[in-house]
């Protein structure tokens, strides 16, 4: 298994867990289903739903989940059937529904869910995936079906909020794809602002599998890659200012069919301030989607993103 580290600012590495540490990996899957076992003989009353709340805490805190739907939003709620009511819509790709659980609360009708929606990021020195915590606050309140049982809970609520182990392993790049990804981030300053690869004879469109699942196509062997439209540097981060250095952030992600820029990944050997300013910068720009046969697709490319002293 990979390994990475969770960053839980934007200066220092504080707790490392598995790459990508998705439910769906061998120490998740053991204990989800550890976890749906005690849940079967847990019912309703207070002991009951404090002893439901700390399993699902040692179960869900500290991973990473994904939603269905890839839900975005910051405060999300869902029936007592798993069916959201407010406060999100569909995302583009599983890095969109992405939640870093760091709290669960369980009370005598709700089950309210706290987290951060993490970034990864990837260090060329050494090939390794970091979550980059963006102090982006998700809560996903939910309304327990009455007299429900732990059982019930886990299978027709958690699990049509979240998708399952088996969901997720089946989104998970594969082996290749993720080795292919690592190379291709290793040469990202070569192609930064949409430069395509160089062309192939006789070869089709080549995809790039994003961390998480997220797909699309490369530049160059008939995908014309995507253009900016509207970009702008942010401003220098006001506590940085003192150190009087130019700085510059490179971000991989996918620009989609609608020309919206989806699951990034910060490219870098250190974390810092940067990283969560170039990121939001970037949410803000606008893109003419890359093209394949005259159709809009989804494409994956590099932007670079500055910070200059004024």
């Amino acid at each position: 298994m990979h390994r990475g580290r969770w960053i839980q600012d934007t200066v220092a590495a504080n707790l490392r867990i598995p790459f990508p540490n998705l439910i769906a990996r061998n120490a998740g899957e053991a204990r989800y289903r550890k976890v749906l076992l005690v849940l079967t003989v847990l019912i309703g009353g207070l002991p009951a739903l404090a002893q439901l709340e700390q399993q699902l805490s040692s179960a869900w805190v500290k991973h990473i989940l994904v939603l269905r739907n890839f839900y975005r939003g910051q405060k999300l709620g869902f029936d007592a059937n798993g069916a959201l009511i407010s406060g999100a819509a569909p995302g583009f790709s599983p890095a969109d529904g992405r939640v870093y659980v760091k709290a669960v609360q369980v009370e005598a009708k709700r089950l309210i869910i706290r987290g951060e929606r993490p970034i990864p990021v990837f260090d060329p020195v050494d090939g390794e995936i970091s979550w980059l915590g963006l102090r982006e606050k998700i809560e996903i309140e939910a309304q327990l079906p009455v007299d429900a049982t732990g059982a019930r809970i886990q299978t027709e609520l958690m699990d049509h909020i979240f998708l399952t182990p088996d969901e997720v392993k089946a989104l998970d790049c594969s082996p290749d794809e993720e080795r292919t990804f690592r190379e291709q981030m290793l040469q990202a300053k070569e192609f930064v602002n949409a430069k395509p690869h160089t062309d192939k004879p006789d070869e089709g469109p080549e995809q790039l599998c994003f961390p998480g699942g997220g797909r699309a196509y490369r530049g160059g062997n008939g995908v014309e890659p995507p253009h900016v439209l509207k970009s702008y540097d942010p401003p220098y981060p006001p506590g940085e200012l003192a150190k009087g250095e130019n700085k510059s952030v490179v971000l991989a992600m996918i620009v989609d069919a609608s020309g919206k820029p989806s699951s990034m990944v910060v490219v870098g050997p250190a974390v810092s301030i940067f990283d969560v300013a170039a990121i939001e910068a970037v949410k803000g720009w606008k893109f003419r989607p890359g093209s394949y046969q005259g159709q809009p697709v989804d494409t994956a490319i590099d932007v670079e993103v500055n910070f200059r002293v004024r």
